[in-house]
């Protein structure tokens, strides 16, 4: 998201291709510094939800996201599984939620009130994903700012946007004499 659409196009020939490292590299995932999951991870009513549902449970996307520490569904913390995230001895292994999460005791007790920031962040983030290319890039962005600036008398003659001048900020008291 928010990438130009050339960036985005070769992420996703990377990610088809051989190319895997270049994927870090290009998405920035290399100059991040959140801290990348070291296990594939679950909420367990997800878990019985999928059940129900599917007949088994399945690896949300959302869940393996980096930073995302509580189900945007239910709020609640997110489990550690036993999969690893990243192993170069098992990379082209592919184990099943249902297999993995199977042998883990699901703690299904009612959650403590969610982080108000940590859900909206799992929910924006989910939201993000669910979006299918429909989101515009940085220049889309970039324009309709400045749309809105003009509109409001912030942009000179030749589209550029004034340094703002500098405000001093009057104390609430006067100085003593």
């Amino acid at each position: 998201a928010f990438r130009p659409n050339s960036v985005t196009q070769r992420l996703r020939a990377d990610m088809c291709g051989s190319n895997g490292p270049a994927v870090h590299f290009r998405a920035g995932i290399m100059a991040s510094r959140v801290v990348l999951p070291d296990r594939l991870r679950y909420c367990p009513h997800c878990v019985e939800a999928d059940r129900v549902r599917f007949g088994e449970a399945y690896w949300r996307r959302a869940h393996q996201l980096p930073g995302i520490q509580l189900c945007a569904i239910h709020g609640l913390r997110l489990h550690d599984s036993s999969v690893a995230a990243r192993r170069e001895d098992f990379r082209h292994t592919f184990v099943t939620a249902e297999h993995a999460i199977r042998t883990a005791m699901l703690e299904l007790l009612p959650a403590d009130e969610p982080d108000v920031v940590l859900l909206s962040l799992a929910q924006d983030a989910e939201w993000l994903l669910n979006q299918n290319d429909s989101l515009p890039d940085i220049e889309q962005i970039r324009q309709g700012y400045l749309r809105l600036l003009a509109e409001k008398g912030y942009v000179t003659r030749n589209g550029s946007i004034p340094p703002c001048p500098l405000y001093t900020i009057k104390p609430s008291h006067p100085a003593p004499t």
